[in-house]
């Protein structure tokens, strides 16, 4: 039997329900005891290799034996050396022959892809050795465009604590074994769960009773037997993880997106989270959903167990408490775990400033009943105290809105100074950090979410300690103006962002964390807007192509982003700003409406098109109207136009403010003109005449600007 053959009629088959890595191992030895399959003298002796042998009675042929040999991988001791010898594998030559016989074959490279993610993952090869056979890996599906695009394989614990906003303390098997409590209802949910492997099975319950923590503990469990994966939002969902025995996992499903809940009619091998009501609203938009799921109801937690849990996590952190402040602390959780894991961080954050901290009673009594009010009272010590408040809530509660409640960090910074612009406040930066350092930071992707759902609640005023903010935020700012803030924050930091790569490109200097950090936005922009217009798609292109062996499937998400793109012929857009403006030329008022109305369908955030449309609003006497579209088009001309609507009211203090802005943008001396009038008006004499001799430098010929000129010397 060649390499081929065992990979057709063993190693494909017997993966679909196993570890790629113990598939490969098993079939590699099977086929070794039957003289089919030759291996290097070094390996056939080795000791590793004789002790599976002796472990194991192995009859009939090479499938047989593998499956005999994967039975007894339910012994951990077996399943160590079943992992060892598949790393003296990958250690050895054989490898690179492997490779280099099936390198055109996308399905054994995909699998063996998935096997050095979990080589990566049980730290058994360091991670340099990892990425250079990695990298071969994905050499070869780079040539066949054979990558899976729509999950990732993580590559380590760290980065599902990460994915699933869990406790750091479990990324540590002694701690998570002695903080994991396993009462009744986790117990009847986990075997569920283990009885339906291979159905698309959904975790359900309300916010805080730990459906995420079961969903770990079952990933946690299974990836010891099985090939593991987490799907990625908004991409469409295909059927080959179902082919090579991957069973995909994802925190709040019904977050996920429209392009992956259209395409997840049929689909199996999953296991994911829903609150009960987001589940119910996901059926009644996508009926065919119906009756696909086994359902898994978590109900709340009882006392007991909520005690139980409160003192694990006290005493592993080596915090001190009192009994009747466990049981007032207890009560106020309302059965929500996660109620008690905050006041534990607060506790742990204490302990770390402090070098001491007690869960006393006075404490107990001081802490708010219920996770939205104990969320509220932690978002609450922050902005009470904060200058730029009211920005920092905009910004939260605009993230609210992505359909993933995860946002880039660049994009975030960004989203904050519009914020803050928008509620007309200084920018607090250290406030911002405060805030920033809360929020949940996933390292690989460069995202940040909330730290657990029942914030959402709390950002929509569920919770008294910050409902009056949350007021003052939602009376000025429209959700209509929150995604505005969205798309736009999201253009400008696409436009730094690419712009710094594109010059460290030129010169030779992109390195890892750079390109990391395009590609991450690019799709996490993508992921919110499918069609979201990134600007120079050439430097993306070939970022996500000189990259792709390093960072995988997120070069490749960026790729198929780009794909999408390029197939909803976004070029069209110069087309269509062409015509409007000839049609604007021909007085065709309407038409050109219609044109520019289409553009930001496809375009929210494209500053010509909002400036024109601002244009035409302006000329129909909705100067209101006309105001919003230049503010959020800045443009030098937009701004300048802004500038002459406030001119124009009366407000000279913002007018003044918005010409500067212009001009530090590249306006044309008309700015110079009218801020010259606008300092005039403010008296601010002084100044006022250093601009306008300035203009007059750039229009010698405009002799109103002499006359004004003229006027400000005769008032001084």
């Amino acid at each position: 039997m060649n390499w081929k053959e065992l990979f057709e009629y063993v190693i494909k088959p017997i993966s679909r329900n196993t570890r790629s890595d113990l598939a490969v191992a098993a079939a590699i030895i099977a086929g070794v005891s039957t003289g089919e399959i030759k291996l290097p003298e070094e390996l056939v002796k080795h000791e590793i290799l004789n002790k599976i042998l002796e472990k194991t009675k192995l009859e009939g042929n090479i499938r047989d034996r593998s499956l005999q040999i994967l039975k007894n991988t339910e012994n951990e001791e077996f399943r160590e050396l079943l992992e060892e010898f598949f790393k003296l594998i990958v250690e050895s030559p054989i490898f690179y022959e492997l490779l280099t016989v099936m390198s055109t074959n996308t399905g054994f490279l995909n699998i063996m892809r998935n096997a050095l993610h979990t080589l990566n993952m049980l730290k058994l090869i360091s991670e340099e050795e990892i990425k250079t056979y990695l990298d071969r890996v994905s050499g070869y599906l780079d040539e066949l465009e054979g990558f899976v695009t729509y999950y990732r394989v993580p590559k380590s614990i760290d980065e599902v604590i990460a994915e699933f906003r869990l406790p750091r303390e479990w990324t540590n098997e002694k701690d998570f074994e002695s903080l994991f409590i396993m009462d009744d209802r986790l117990r009847e949910a986990y075997n569920k769960i283990l009885n339906n492997i291979g159905e698309k099975i959904i975790i359900v319950g309300r916010p805080g009773v730990g459906k995420t923590a079961l969903m770990f503990k079952v990933w946690k469990d299974l990836s010891k037997m099985f090939n593991t994966g987490i799907l990625l939002p908004n991409v469409p969902i295909r059927r080959l993880h179902e082919e090579y025995g991957v069973i995909l996992f994802y925190d709040d499903l019904p977050r996920i997106g429209d392009a992956a809940l259209k395409t997840l009619v049929g689909v199996k091998n999953i296991i994911a989270t829903a609150r009960e009501h987001e589940f119910n609203e996901m059926l009644r938009r996508y009926p065919k959903l119906r009756g696909e799921f086994v359902v898994v109801r978590l109900t709340e937690a009882s006392g007991d167990f909520l005690k139980t849990m409160l003192i694990k996590y006290l005493e592993n952190a080596g915090i001190d408490y009192e009994e009747e402040a466990i049981k007032l602390a207890v009560e106020k959780a309302r059965g929500a775990p996660i109620y008690l894991y905050h006041l534990y961080k607060e506790l742990k954050a204490k302990k770390l400033e402090e070098r001491h901290a007690k869960l006393t009673v006075a404490i107990a009594k001081a802490i708010p009943e219920g996770t939205r009010e104990y969320v509220g009272e932690i978002l609450a010590n922050v902005l009470r105290k904060a200058k730029g408040k009211y920005g920092i809530l905009l910004a939260l509660k605009s993230m609210t809105l992505t359909r993933t409640g995860a946002i880039h960090d660049a994009h975030f910074s960004t989203l904050y100074e519009l914020s803050s612009d928008k509620m007309g406040e200084e920018r607090d930066w250290d406030a911002f950090t405060s805030i920033h350092d809360i929020l949940d930071y996933n390292p690989e992707e460069m995202t940040l979410r909330f730290p657990h759902d029942s914030w959402i609640d709390v950002l929509k005023g569920r919770s008294e300690a910050i409902a009056g903010l949350v007021h003052v935020v939602d009376a000025k700012v429209s959700d209509r103006e929150k995604e505005e803030l969205l798309v736009d924050s999201a253009r400008i930091s696409w436009e730094r962002v690419i712009a710094d790569a594109k010059y460290l490109l030129a010169r030779g200097l992109l390195e890892e964390t750079d390109a990391r950090k395009v590609l991450s936005l690019a799709n996490s922009i993508l992921t919110n807007w499918e069609t979201f217009p990134l600007s120079d798609l050439e430097s993306l292109e070939k970022i996500a192509k000189e990259w792709r062996r390093v960072l995988g499937e997120m070069a490749n998400y960026a790729l198929e982003g780009i794909r999408k793109l390029t197939e909803k012929g976004l070029e069209s857009i110069d087309v269509m700003l062409s015509e409007a403006k000839r049609e604007i030329g021909l007085g065709n008022i309407d038409k050109a409406k219609e044109l520019l109305n289409k553009i930001l369908e496809i375009d929210p955030s494209n500053r010509k098109a909002l400036n024109n449309l601002g244009v035409i609003l302006f000329n129909e006497g909705r100067e209101e109207e006309a105001l919003r579209l230049f503010m959020r088009a800045r443009t030098p001309i937009a701004l300048y136009n802004a500038a002459y609507i406030h001119y124009k009211k009366g407000e000279l203090d913002t007018a003044e403010k918005l010409f500067r802005e212009a001009l530090e943008n590249g306006a044309g001396p008309d700015a110079m003109f009218n801020l010259a009038l606008t300092l005039f008006r403010l008296g601010k004499k002084d100044e006022a005449l250093k601009w306008i001799e300035r203009y007059m430098r750039e229009a010698p010929d405009d002799k109103s600007a002499e006359r004004l000129r003229n006027l400000i010397i005769r008032s001084g």
